[in-house]
């Protein structure tokens, strides 16, 4: 390789415009920086490309540590003109530069997820104008910095969405959450159109309340899901379905309330739309070109599947031989039938990594670097991956506790003033649409109202039964509580389970819930245990770091499982996951307890790093007033 160790000015550096990074964060550590830089110079070499004319050169690695001397010389704290940073400077072609400063940057404490997607994007876009094949090179990219070639495509998509979505996600107005849940409507722009006009809206009116609150993930998913669809993306025959006249067309919506004929039909039930559609696809399935062309067994609506739901695989020539006779072997498809994924495996995680063994050993034979194809969440080094486990199981444990605890310790004696509680439980209900459901299917609906609907619906709980769409009348509700209950207990019993409904269910933020749990006494950090679930979509790396960290290796009901299993447990290291995962699991719950990984407890600034939680998060500032 081609460099030398050279002492350099300011003036012989370029910080060019192709750097992933989108700007410096002027914050305490880089203040902390430019005063170092004053006081001890830089120590760390910067990576600077070699110019052919002997002039100034490009900047691959160390931009932060050149603004911070660039900052030092304009507060006079050193002579800009003598100042020297050490630097490597290497000969490289314009893609060994490219991957050199993005691979830097990638790894870089304070990227944000706007900024990792727009600097994939930027990477692809530099990379495919060498001549470069997109496949091979976010495969590159993948192994470059350890992460799987859906998440760097999924990333991409993210920073595709229409301008202001992404606006508003730089502006951290969107959360990662809201972006995936866009996601689902990528290749619908009708629908991404009216999402965009929504949260519009939405911002126009939290700007002039001066509230600067955000949507609720919950809210957007709702309203994506309750929005319709196009009757023009139907495969089906409608005249036969029955939806010309059906009430649910927008176009009879229009006749009966003189509403003008701008737009195309809409069918505003979605489940009765795809459900017409998935039985039209299945008996059309084998003529379809996918199926005659990718060999699938069957397929799923992009829209019944979370991103981590499925492996995607791009390399038709790469599959294992008895994919071709699993169910699992799918393709994905939009709502209006066209396709979404080509191939795509709902399978096991086991399965994946076959997959993955099958593609390596099969390039090797053939004598390539690399593969064409990898699987959804089928690499142990997929650092980013699990970015939500912590805020999700410690959600999932709040949730379970709230209602018990609520009546344990935050209810106290029964009030006497019977119309108050009454006047207190309706003011609950009606003014909070999101516990109308739970209160009605408990206290309105019949038993046999009930039964027909968990029939209807192939459930076997009543918690199980989902609504298509309801709103609790108004008159009806107040006939139920004015009329039917008349005694304390049973409104108090009522109000507490629609508190517990409300501070359990999906409207408040994870942030909110985490505060009211700590605020009745719930100590994650003292009552959490690791849960299967939680442990099985840890990689092999965590799992073993969790159990080292807690000394979990030497429990003897640990031990007792990897024995029965057929490990040894004196040799942690060598255990297969699933090994690894049931001797944990085996180990008592009591004795687990307090085993909290940080991700539990903290929470996620919107920087994307972990910090303690506080209610001073929330106290207003002179700014809220």
């Amino acid at each position: 390789m081609n460099q030398e160790l050279k002492m350099v000015t300011l003036e012989e550096i370029i910080i060019t415009k192709d750097n992933p990074r989108t700007g410096i964060k002027k914050d305490a550590e880089f203040e902390e920086m430019v005063l170092s830089v004053a006081t001890k110079g830089i120590l760390q070499s910067i990576l600077l490309r070699k110019s052919e004319n002997g002039g100034p050169m490009d900047l691959a690695a160390g931009e932060r540590r050149v603004l911070a001397a660039i900052e030092a010389g304009k507060r006079n704290l050193i002579n800009p003109e003598s100042f020297k940073i050490p630097a490597v400077i290497r000969t490289m072609t314009d893609g060994e530069f490219l991957d050199a400063m993005w691979i830097e940057n990638h790894h870089r404490k304070d990227l944000t997820p706007y900024d990792e997607a727009v600097g994939f994007k930027k990477h692809l876009a530099k990379r495919k104008e060498t001549g470069q094949n997109e496949d091979e090179v976010i495969i590159n990219m993948a192994a470059g910095v350890g992460v799987a070639p859906w998440y760097i495509r999924r990333q991409i998509r993210m920073v595709s969405l229409p301008k202001n979505i992404v606006k508003w996600w730089k502006e951290d107005r969107l959360g990662f959450a809201h972006m995936l849940e866009l996601l689902k409507l990528y290749d619908d722009k009708e629908m991404l159109q009216k999402a965009e006009t929504l949260l519009q809206q939405w911002y126009d009116r939290m700007d002039k309340d001066d509230t600067g609150y955000i949507m609720s993930v919950s809210d957007l998913r709702r309203y994506i899901e309750r929005s319709g669809i196009l009757l023009s993306k139907s495969r089906f025959d409608q005249e036969k379905e029955g939806c010309i006249g059906c009430y649910q067309n927008s176009d009879i919506q229009k006749a009966m309330f003189h509403i003008g004929d701008e737009g195309k039909p809409v069918c505003s039930n979605v489940i009765c739309f795809m459900e017409k559609q998935r039985a039209h696809i299945t008996a059309n399935f084998t003529g379809m070109k996918v199926v005659r062309e990718f060999k699938v067994n069957d397929f799923r609506f992009r829209s019944e599947l979370e991103w981590n739901d499925f492996h995607e695989l791009f390399n038709k020539n790469n599959k294992i031989p008895k994919c071709l006779e699993c169910k699992d072997f799918i393709c994905i498809l939009n709502m209006d039938g066209s396709v979404d994924h080509k191939m795509a495996c709902i399978g096991t995680e086991k399965c994946a990594d076959q997959m993955n063994k099958f593609v390596h050993e099969s390039d090797k034979k053939k004598g390539k670097k690399g593969t064409e194809q990898q699987s959804i969440g089928a690499g142990e080094n997929e650092t980013k991956r699990g970015h939500w486990h912590g805020e999700h199981f410690r959600e999932d444990y709040i949730k379970s506790v709230l209602p018990e605890r609520l009546a344990a310790t935050v209810f106290g004696q029964d009030k006497s003033i019977v119309k108050e509680l009454q006047l207190q439980l309706y003011s609950m209900v009606i003014g909070n649409k999101e516990v109308q459901w739970d209160f009605y299917k408990t206290y309105m609906l019949s038993d046999k109202d009930k039964a027909e609907m968990m029939k209807d619906q192939g459930v076997d709980n009543v918690n199980d039964i989902k609504p298509e769409w309801f709103r609790i009348g108004e008159h009806a509700l107040l006939y139920v509580i004015f009329t039917k209950m008349k005694n304390t207990t049973k409104l108090t019993e009522a109000i507490r389970f629609v508190t517990a409904s409300a501070v359990s269910g999906g409207t408040i933020t994870t942030t909110t819930r985490y505060a009211i749990a700590q605020h009745i006494g719930i100590d994650i950090a003292k009552e959490w245990s690791p849960t299967e679930d939680y442990l099985s979509k840890k990689t092999m790396p965590e799992l073993f770091a969790f159990a080292t960290k807690w000394d979990l290796f030497k429990h003897p009901d640990f031990k007792v499982k990897v024995k029965e299993l057929g490990g040894e447990s004196a040799v942690p290291e060598k255990l297969k996951k699933k090994v690894l995962i049931a001797g944990l699991v085996a180990i008592p719950e009591k004795d687990l307890k307090g085993k909290v990984p940080e991700e539990i407890v903290k929470i996620m600034s919107q920087n994307g790093s972990m910090k303690d939680f506080s209610l001073e998060d929330f106290k207003p500032t002179d700014d809220d007033d």
